[in-house]
């Protein structure tokens, strides 16, 4: 019964080990580091960048303190980007927030960053600071 256990704990052991080897080998190693597939992008600007930018409505950040928006025409480099209202405690206006309509967002472009990876398909994207919105149709 010795030799039986023996055997057995041997194989175990090798199966474990193989295992282990598997794992490591086929081990997914991300190409990127932090939150976004473009890390390499990210930066924050010693002073912000102004724009205004033709965009639509995608949803909600922080409680519509800020949203994302898809860029038009769609901007390769950076389809979408996240804006914000300054922080007075007003959230985006309702009025904003129709998913039809084209809009036009001046503001002041901050940093590219990692926020909210997962709205924006793990991509790093512009982060604006909104000053004004107008409704285009």
């Amino acid at each position: 019964m010795k030799k039986t256990n023996l055997i057995l704990l041997i194989m175990m052991f090798v199966f474990v080990l193989v295992g282990i080897v598997f794992l490591l080998k086929n081990k997914k190693t991300d190409k990127y580091k932090g939150d976004c597939v473009n890390y390499q992008e990210k930066q924050f600007f010693k002073k912000p960048i102004p724009i205004e930018w033709t965009a639509k409505f995608g949803g909600c950040l922080v409680s519509c303190w800020g949203a994302y928006f898809t860029r038009i025409p769609e901007d390769v480099q950076y389809p979408m980007f996240s804006g914000y209202v300054p922080d007075n405690g007003d959230p985006i206006p309702e009025i904003y927030r129709n998913r039809k309509q084209t809009l036009k967002i001046y503001g002041r472009w901050t940093d590219v960053s990692d926020s909210y990876g997962s709205i924006f398909d793990r991509k790093c994207v512009p982060t604006v600071e909104i000053e004004k919105i107008e409704i285009l149709n």
